[in-house]
């Protein structure tokens, strides 16, 4: 059985442009706060068509946060897709969240939600045997050129333990 991961916009066109999405989607049950969904489905963007196809076939679920949930003075600084992925979580809609934005991370960690971001995924995909040790190497360069990832955060991807990732897989 597939696990839940709610996904932000910003990992999503990370994985996306990486061509790793799909192989993500395949693997996770790929879940989107409705609000991230309208950022990546803007028509003629890149990627809009796909995302639509996506949503249509099943491959990715669309949710929406329940009415009324906040975050108070800690959620300021979150964008909406932000915020409303950190409610679904709260909501139980997912194990964790993959996010590649620094506001969104640091509010997980403050309240220890789990997550990672999308360098990791290739170390995960490939764990699982989805993909191959070389296709990790390339998943990894891909994503580090879409992405912006500090010195500590690539080190931390390329040298982390397995069993670290275990608990997203």
């Amino acid at each position: 059985m597939r696990r839940n991961a709610l996904v932000d916009s910003s990992s999503a066109i990370i994985l996306y442009k990486s061509d790793l999405f799909e192989k993500t989607a395949w693997f996770y049950r790929v879940i989107m706060a409705r609000s991230v969904f309208r950022e990546l489905a803007i028509p003629g963007r890149a990627g809009a068509e796909d995302c639509e196809r996506h949503s249509r076939e099943g491959i990715i679920a669309i949710m929406d946060a329940s009415p009324g949930g906040t975050f108070g003075d800690d959620g300021r600084g979150l964008d909406a897709g932000e915020g409303e992925t950190i409610l679904l979580y709260e909501e139980g809609a997912a194990e964790f969240i993959v996010l590649d934005d620094g506001k969104g991370v640091a509010w997980c960690r403050r309240q220890r939600i789990p997550h990672i971001n999308a360098l990791l995924v290739p170390r995960i995909l490939k764990g699982a045997g989805i993909i191959s040790a070389g296709e990790c190497d390339e998943g990894m360069r891909a994503v580090m050129m879409h992405g912006r990832y500090s010195r500590r955060v690539i080190d931390y991807a390329y040298t982390c333990a397995d069993g670290e990732l275990a608990r997203f897989s």
